[in-house]
Protein backbone atom coordinates (compact mmCIF):
# COMPACT_ATOMS: atom_id res chain seq x y z
CA UNK A 1 0.00 0.00 0.00
CA UNK A 2 1.37 3.43 -0.88
CA UNK A 3 1.67 6.35 1.49
CA UNK A 4 -1.00 8.10 -0.53
CA UNK A 5 -4.11 6.97 -2.20
CA UNK A 6 -4.22 8.61 -5.59
CA UNK A 7 -7.61 10.25 -5.50
CA UNK A 8 -10.25 9.89 -8.12
CA UNK A 9 -9.03 13.23 -9.44
CA UNK A 10 -10.85 16.30 -10.48
CA UNK A 11 -14.41 15.65 -11.53
CA UNK A 12 -14.30 17.21 -15.00
CA UNK A 13 -18.04 17.73 -15.32
CA UNK A 14 -18.33 19.41 -11.93
CA UNK A 15 -15.21 21.49 -12.55
CA UNK A 16 -16.43 22.71 -15.92
CA UNK A 17 -19.90 23.50 -14.54
CA UNK A 18 -18.36 25.45 -11.68
CA UNK A 19 -16.10 27.47 -13.99
CA UNK A 20 -18.95 28.16 -16.40
CA UNK A 21 -21.17 29.28 -13.53
CA UNK A 22 -18.42 31.47 -12.11
CA UNK A 23 -17.52 33.14 -15.40
CA UNK A 24 -21.04 33.67 -16.73
CA UNK A 25 -22.74 34.72 -13.49
CA UNK A 26 -19.96 36.66 -11.79
CA UNK A 27 -16.78 37.35 -13.69
CA UNK A 28 -18.42 38.51 -16.93
CA UNK A 29 -20.27 41.27 -15.04
CA UNK A 30 -17.17 42.82 -13.54
CA UNK A 31 -15.93 46.04 -15.08
CA UNK A 32 -12.31 46.12 -13.95
CA UNK A 33 -11.12 43.01 -15.77
CA UNK A 34 -7.36 43.80 -15.80
CA UNK A 35 -7.25 43.70 -11.99
CA UNK A 36 -9.34 40.53 -11.96
CA UNK A 37 -7.10 38.93 -14.57
CA UNK A 38 -4.00 39.72 -12.51
CA UNK A 39 -5.58 38.18 -9.40
CA UNK A 40 -6.66 35.09 -11.34
CA UNK A 41 -3.12 34.71 -12.70
CA UNK A 42 -1.70 34.93 -9.17
CA UNK A 43 -4.25 32.35 -8.01
CA UNK A 44 -3.43 30.08 -10.94
CA UNK A 45 0.32 30.31 -10.28
CA UNK A 46 -0.06 29.49 -6.59
CA UNK A 47 -2.54 26.67 -7.22
CA UNK A 48 -0.41 25.01 -9.90
CA UNK A 49 2.70 25.29 -7.73
CA UNK A 50 1.00 23.63 -4.75
CA UNK A 51 -0.60 21.02 -6.99
CA UNK A 52 2.73 20.00 -8.54
CA UNK A 53 4.45 19.90 -5.16
CA UNK A 54 1.75 17.53 -3.93
CA UNK A 55 2.17 15.32 -7.00
CA UNK A 56 5.91 15.10 -6.42
CA UNK A 57 5.59 13.53 -2.97
CA UNK A 58 3.32 10.68 -4.03
CA UNK A 59 5.18 7.44 -3.66
CA UNK A 60 5.63 4.78 -4.64
CA UNK A 61 4.69 5.89 -8.12
CA UNK A 62 4.07 3.10 -10.59
CA UNK A 63 2.87 3.25 -14.18
CA UNK A 64 -0.81 3.26 -13.15
CA UNK A 65 -0.17 6.18 -10.82
CA UNK A 66 1.63 8.08 -13.57
CA UNK A 67 -1.33 7.57 -15.90
CA UNK A 68 -3.76 8.77 -13.24
CA UNK A 69 -1.66 11.85 -12.53
CA UNK A 70 -1.37 12.64 -16.26
CA UNK A 71 -5.16 12.45 -16.57
CA UNK A 72 -5.61 14.65 -13.50
CA UNK A 73 -3.16 17.24 -14.88
CA UNK A 74 -5.14 17.39 -18.13
CA UNK A 75 -8.34 17.93 -16.15
CA UNK A 76 -6.65 20.63 -14.07
CA UNK A 77 -5.66 22.40 -17.29
CA UNK A 78 -9.24 22.27 -18.60
CA UNK A 79 -10.78 23.53 -15.38
CA UNK A 80 -8.29 26.35 -14.85
CA UNK A 81 -8.33 27.16 -18.54
CA UNK A 82 -11.93 28.28 -18.27
CA UNK A 83 -10.91 31.09 -15.94
CA UNK A 84 -8.37 32.83 -18.20
CA UNK A 85 -8.68 33.48 -21.91
CA UNK A 86 -4.93 33.39 -22.60
CA UNK A 87 -4.24 30.27 -20.52
CA UNK A 88 -2.59 28.35 -23.35
CA UNK A 89 0.49 30.59 -23.22
CA UNK A 90 0.63 30.82 -19.45
CA UNK A 91 3.90 29.73 -17.87
CA UNK A 92 1.91 27.63 -15.40
CA UNK A 93 0.14 25.74 -18.18
CA UNK A 94 3.46 25.14 -19.91
CA UNK A 95 4.80 23.80 -16.61
CA UNK A 96 1.81 21.47 -16.15
CA UNK A 97 2.33 20.07 -19.65
CA UNK A 98 6.08 19.70 -19.16
CA UNK A 99 5.64 17.88 -15.86
CA UNK A 100 3.02 15.58 -17.40
CA UNK A 101 5.52 14.66 -20.13
CA UNK A 102 8.33 14.20 -17.58
CA UNK A 103 6.29 11.60 -15.71
CA UNK A 104 6.97 9.08 -18.46
CA UNK A 105 10.64 9.81 -19.13
CA UNK A 106 13.38 7.38 -18.20
CA UNK A 107 15.67 8.22 -15.30
CA UNK A 108 18.44 9.14 -17.75
CA UNK A 109 16.14 11.45 -19.69
CA UNK A 110 14.78 13.14 -16.56
CA UNK A 111 18.18 14.60 -15.76
CA UNK A 112 18.17 16.44 -19.11
CA UNK A 113 14.76 18.12 -18.67
CA UNK A 114 15.08 21.90 -18.64
CA UNK A 115 11.46 23.07 -18.70
CA UNK A 116 10.57 21.73 -15.22
CA UNK A 117 12.25 23.36 -12.22
CA UNK A 118 14.99 21.28 -10.62
CA UNK A 119 13.30 21.15 -7.18
CA UNK A 120 10.21 19.53 -8.73
CA UNK A 121 12.31 17.03 -10.69
CA UNK A 122 14.36 16.15 -7.63
CA UNK A 123 11.29 15.50 -5.50
CA UNK A 124 9.76 13.50 -8.34
CA UNK A 125 12.89 11.34 -8.49
CA UNK A 126 12.40 10.35 -4.85
CA UNK A 127 8.96 9.03 -5.86
CA UNK A 128 10.73 6.62 -8.22
CA UNK A 129 13.19 5.40 -5.59
CA UNK A 130 13.05 2.29 -3.48
CA UNK A 131 12.04 2.31 0.18
CA UNK A 132 15.56 2.79 1.55
CA UNK A 133 16.00 6.15 -0.19
CA UNK A 134 13.58 8.15 1.92
CA UNK A 135 11.92 11.34 0.76
CA UNK A 136 13.24 14.57 2.29
CA UNK A 137 10.10 15.01 4.39
CA UNK A 138 10.59 11.55 5.94
CA UNK A 139 14.18 12.31 6.86
CA UNK A 140 13.04 15.61 8.39
CA UNK A 141 10.29 13.83 10.35
CA UNK A 142 7.50 15.77 8.60
CA UNK A 143 4.22 14.72 7.07
CA UNK A 144 3.78 15.12 3.31
CA UNK A 145 1.44 18.08 3.91
CA UNK A 146 4.02 19.82 6.12
CA UNK A 147 6.69 19.27 3.47
CA UNK A 148 4.50 20.63 0.67
CA UNK A 149 3.73 23.73 2.75
CA UNK A 150 7.45 24.14 3.40
CA UNK A 151 8.30 23.67 -0.31
CA UNK A 152 5.80 26.35 -1.25
CA UNK A 153 7.06 28.85 1.31
CA UNK A 154 10.83 28.13 1.06
CA UNK A 155 11.58 27.69 -2.66
CA UNK A 156 15.17 28.84 -2.29
CA UNK A 157 16.00 26.16 0.30
CA UNK A 158 14.75 23.05 -1.49
CA UNK A 159 18.11 22.09 -3.00
CA UNK A 160 19.74 22.27 0.44
CA UNK A 161 17.01 20.04 1.87
CA UNK A 162 17.51 17.48 -0.92
CA UNK A 163 21.30 17.66 -0.47
CA UNK A 164 20.87 16.99 3.25
CA UNK A 165 18.66 14.00 2.48
CA UNK A 166 21.26 12.61 0.08
CA UNK A 167 23.98 13.09 2.70
CA UNK A 168 21.83 11.22 5.24
CA UNK A 169 21.27 8.42 2.70
CA UNK A 170 25.00 8.11 1.90
CA UNK A 171 25.82 7.92 5.60
CA UNK A 172 23.10 5.33 6.17
CA UNK A 173 24.36 3.16 3.29
CA UNK A 174 27.96 3.33 4.55
CA UNK A 175 26.96 2.50 8.13
CA UNK A 176 24.77 -0.42 7.08
CA UNK A 177 27.40 -1.88 4.77
CA UNK A 178 24.90 -2.17 1.93
CA UNK A 179 26.40 -3.35 -1.32
CA UNK A 180 24.93 -0.64 -3.55
CA UNK A 181 22.95 2.54 -3.77
CA UNK A 182 19.39 2.84 -5.07
CA UNK A 183 19.28 3.15 -8.88
CA UNK A 184 17.70 6.62 -8.54
CA UNK A 185 20.53 7.92 -6.32
CA UNK A 186 23.05 8.79 -9.08
CA UNK A 187 20.36 10.67 -11.00
CA UNK A 188 19.51 12.80 -7.97
CA UNK A 189 23.22 13.52 -7.41
CA UNK A 190 23.66 14.43 -11.08
CA UNK A 191 20.67 16.76 -11.02
CA UNK A 192 21.93 18.41 -7.82
CA UNK A 193 25.25 19.12 -9.53
CA UNK A 194 23.72 20.66 -12.67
Amino acid sequence: MSEFEISSGINAEYGEETVTHLTSNYLSHLTNKPILTNKLQEFQKSLVSLYLHHLCVIRPLGEGGKMKIATDIAEMERVLGGLLEDHSVSEQFKLLRAFRAALFLSLDDLSTVRNVPRPLLLNHLFARAGEALLSPYKVAGWTPAQYVAWLHSHPGEVLDMVQGTIQWYEDMIRESGAASFDSVYPHIVQLLQN
